[in-house]
């Protein structure tokens, strides 16, 4: 599912990306991963997400 929100989305490697309510980061974190040269951007208001998040990237 994360792929083809990618596919419909037209990213290519080397795009900014910004995830507007990300939640726990799913689409984030699989762009972080499969785009190595995106900068992605996740936003949500979660303290918890957030952190969760972090841990993923660090």
């Amino acid at each position: 599912m994360l792929q083809i929100y990618c596919e419909k989305s037209q990213v290519q490697d080397g795009h900014n990306v910004l995830d507007v309510g990300c939640g726990w980061g799913s689409l984030t974190l699989y762009i972080a991963q499969k785009y190595s040269n995106c900068k992605v951007t996740g936003i949500c208001n979660s303290v918890t997400q957030k952190a969760h998040i972090e841990e993923q990237c660090g």
